[in-house]
């Protein structure tokens, strides 16, 4: 399956290295791309571009790397896409409407919101097992917030993040980035929003924009999801995991077609619901074990019923159970 990724979003990495002493040249060759694609915000790349970047980044900045390129995102980076959810009305809006949009800017990460007791809560994770996963995921946890605090009075206020990181010797940068202490080795990257700040208006809200821009948007995702079929669907599968295994029924409404074209689409792709399912879980499960996830929490987050279905499955994957694979990861 080939992911791309929008070129602009990682104009911030690109600056860095370009101030770590990189030529434009040098680099250019290096990820064997032109990198005028940068100023272009609707122009993509492929995944493998992505972690050369990020390799490279983690090279110069170490763990950090993560945390210093989302302080450079800029919500023009998405122009369409920016100018809508810059006239949302509220937070909540704006975080509703980047979980529904989320794949125009990015095809191979969840984000999902939800309002909890806590407040807004958002959780994040990518749907690969990417090289550099911890920076990644950190990431996307700051960019948020970045964007948000650019169209506030003043910044956003986060009231807990939890990154599936292992406590580093010195989280201070953690921390200063967030605006909180962050809580480490959690099962899941998250950050709360409380309702009070949840409610906080943004500053260039603006219906009539927003409806327009509406417009646009919805042909824009819907020519992205024709375009990559497999990924939307994918996507979705992993959505509704956690709510016992998806059928394709459930995720054929989800992406407001009808299970006849779905299950069109995946044989024009030579695959089938199943195999996909059964990819999607095969996926996570290998990243959810790389973050030291507890078997039973697993199990539940691939919405197997029991972990006797989850052992059986992961041992036709990889030739041994899940906990052996642990230890040889």
């Amino acid at each position: 399956m080939q992911f791309r990724v929008l070129a602009s979003v990682y104009r911030g990495l690109v600056d860095i290295l370009l101030e770590s002493g990189w030529t434009r040249a040098k680099l250019s060759a290096e990820l064997g791309l032109d990198l005028q694609c940068l100023e272009t915000p609707q122009e993509a790349f492929a995944i493998e571009t992505v972690t050369q970047l990020w390799r490279l980044g983690y090279q110069q900045h170490g763990k950090t790397i993560g945390i210093r390129a989302a302080q450079r995102v800029k919500l023009i980076d998405l122009q369409d896409l920016g100018v809508f959810l810059g006239a949302s009305q509220n937070i909540t809006e704006w975080m509703e409407q980047v979980d529904h949009y989320s794949t125009l800017f990015s095809n191979v990460g969840t984000f999902k919101s939800q309002l909890t007791d806590a407040g807004l809560e958002i959780t994040i994770h990518y749907n690969l097992a990417v090289p550099l996963l911890h920076e990644r995921l950190e990431f996307i946890a700051l960019m948020h917030p970045v964007w948000v605090s650019q169209y506030l009075a003043s910044p956003l206020q986060l009231s807990r993040v939890e990154l599936t990181r292992p406590r580093p010797e010195d989280s201070s940068e953690w921390d200063q980035a967030f605006g909180v202490a962050v809580r480490w080795n959690a099962r899941v990257t998250k950050y709360v929003i409380s309702y009070r700040e949840a409610g906080r208006l943004i500053l260039t809200r603006n219906e009539q924009m927003r409806r327009g821009f509406e417009t646009i948007l919805e042909s824009r995702l819907k020519a992205n999801n024709d375009a990559s079929p497999l990924d939307a669907v994918r996507n979705e599968i992993t959505n509704q995991l956690g709510g016992g295994a998806p059928s394709l029924d459930a995720v054929a409404a989800a992406l407001n077609m009808s299970s006849r074209s779905l299950q069109r689409r995946l044989q024009e792709a030579n695959t089938s619901f199943s195999a996909l399912l059964a990819t999607v879980r095969h996926d996570l499960a290998k990243q959810y074990l790389s973050l030291n996830m507890p078997l039973n929490e697993i199990t539940f987050r691939l919405g197997y019923t029991d972990s006797s279905n989850f052992n059986r499955a992961f041992n036709q994957w990889e030739g041994m159970p899940p906990s052996a694979y642990r230890g040889n990861s």
